[in-house]
């Protein structure tokens, strides 16, 4: 069954839409596509030089280094993708995005969402704080692959997420690699941040119960 596009006041409920004008949405939505990927399906290649909204499912952006692929980021319902390569004129691929389950995205091109950076200025704000916070998401995602001891690298890991719970790679060993760490030293990681009373795990899914007070802790 086809998916169909959202409405204008559904996109306004995303913090990057939502000082933008209904009608100026009205008209990007009318440009948009909805597509659906299958689990395991490429969704787009350095961010795909569409601006991308992940409408349901979930889905991972990862490097595409032959040797070591690092999951970037893990994109839930709602999330946003492609902002910062929409307008990058380097057509090498960095990054892959991969449905983890079955998805569906909705997606703009880059005339589209140019033409709406111009005609309305809540918008042209809004995508600007959007790239600047991306800029600070890749910061500490460096972050946490230099940082010290596997304590500090997980708890700058789980921080970089930006969000209260988590969900950890398909295997610890895949996170292990990631944060460049033995699995057994990950595993001493977990319980330590547990027993401090900074995590709670069950299975995959890690909350985090107090992020500020795990920040100063490993800042």
């Amino acid at each position: 069954m086809k998916s169909s596009l959202p409405t204008a006041s559904k996109l306004r409920a995303l913090p990057l839409f939502a000082t933008a004008k209904k009608d100026h949405l009205g008209v990007l939505l009318a440009s948009g596509t909805v597509r659906e990927f299958a689990a395991g399906e490429t969704i787009a290649e350095s961010e795909g030089r569409q601006l991308g909204i992940l409408l349901s499912g979930r889905a991972e952006i990862r490097s595409v280094d032959p040797v070591r692929t690092v999951v970037l980021r893990t994109l839930l319902e709602n999330d946003i993708f492609g902002a910062a390569a929409l307008f990058c004129p380097d057509d090498a691929a960095l990054s892959r995005i991969e449905a983890v389950s079955d998805c569906t995205c909705l997606f703009f091109d880059a005339a589209s969402v140019r033409a709406l950076l111009q005609t309305d200025s809540g918008f042209l704000d809004r995508y600007l704080s959007f790239l600047a916070g991306r800029v600070r998401f890749l910061n500490r995602k460096i972050l946490c692959f230099t940082a010290g001891s596997a304590e500090r690298r997980l708890a700058l890991w789980l921080l970089s997420e930006e969000r209260d719970t988590v969900t950890l790679p398909a295997t610890l060993t895949v996170l292990a690699d990631m944060l460049d760490i033995g699995r057994a030293s990950l595993y001493r990681a977990l319980d330590k941040l547990s027993d401090e009373g900074f995590i709670a795990r069950r299975g995959r899914e890690i909350r985090l119960l107090d992020p500020n007070a795990l920040r100063e802790a490993y800042r």
